[in-house]
């Protein structure tokens, strides 16, 4: 499994001597603090908890030629770049955590001139599925995992369409099989070949937990199903958003013109995009808590 987490590095032509700086979880015992820098490797204290503060500190004294980690926190950074506060020059990077949307691949070209890559990863395989710069979609390392991507009953979902969960049979880890084990992310894999050329499958995206799925009523009785990926699109662009949360509202009889709201958390500060006639989503930025 080490061969394959240094796969992503080999491709983007980084050696064993670069300086990397990788934001990860601050538990040392979490699976992110070991593969997230090949061993031995020196790299900062620095995690996806410190503050952005402290980051850029400890990131214009490394000037790291790597970045790796968490997508969320070096989106802020990229913004801390063109802020002129953060100052460094990176060859490469390869993030993880949540999906690589077209807005940071964005924020990190103008901040920084690289094409960032992303990696699909569980604590029971470190390595899923990676991207290179010159191919945006995430190969499967087919080599040491096999991934079956099926709907809420377990059928196979073709490709093109999103799965409701992902079957993860890891063929290398000898200590503790794992065989069909059930990860409830939603992917959706690529009916074209694979670009490289290689035989594996790539995955068009990754959209997060299916837990995580917003479920709103639509016309007719029906259900209509919002991934954390859309809503997460739709801010994406706006620069003091640093989270999103969720509140919905219904319309009661026309004749009232009133509407009763339920509230998840603390209330955010005033900002809405309406989903059809009687639902609201509002935006709130990190420091609302």
């Amino acid at each position: 499994m080490a061969a394959a987490s240094a796969r992503p590095m080999i491709r983007l032509g980084i050696g064993m001597g670069s300086r990397f700086a990788a934001l990860g979880s601050p538990s040392p015992v979490h699976v992110t603090r070991q593969v997230l820098v090949p061993p031995g490797v020196p790299a900062p204290a620095i995690s996806a908890a410190t503050p952005i503060s402290e980051l850029v500190r400890a990131l214009n004294t490394q000037q790291p030629e790597v970045l790796v980690g968490a997508a969320g926190v070096w989106r802020t950074l990229a913004e801390e770049q063109r802020d002129g506060r953060l100052k460094i020059a990176p060859r490469a990077s390869h993030f993880s955590s949540e999906p690589l949307s077209a807005d940071l691949r964005r924020r990190v070209r103008e901040a920084w001139g690289i094409e960032a890559t992303s990696g699909y990863a569980a604590t029971e395989a470190p390595t899923i599925a990676t991207s290179s710069p010159d191919h945006p979609e995430l190969e499967v390392a087919e080599d040491v995992v096999v991934i079956e991507i099926v709907d809420d009953a377990g059928h196979p979902v073709p490709p093109g369409r999103p799965g409701a969960k992902v079957l993860l049979t890891n063929l290398i880890n000898y200590a503790q099989p794992l065989i069909r084990y059930e990860l409830s992310d939603s992917v959706v894999e690529s009916p074209s070949s694979n670009p490289a050329g290689r035989p594996w499958r790539c995955l068009l995206s990754v959209d997060g937990r299916t837990a995580d799925i917003l479920y709103l009523p639509g016309p007719g009785g029906s259900t209509v199903a919002v991934h954390p990926s859309v809503l997460g699109s739709a801010v994406a662009p706006i620069v003091e958003v640093g989270g999103v949360r969720i509140h919905t509202r219904r319309a009661r009889a026309a004749r009232s013109g009133r509407a009763r709201s339920r509230s998840f958390g603390r209330r955010p500060r005033p900002a809405a995009r309406r989903i059809g006639c009687c639902h609201r989503l509002d935006w709130c930025p990190t420091a609302c808590g």
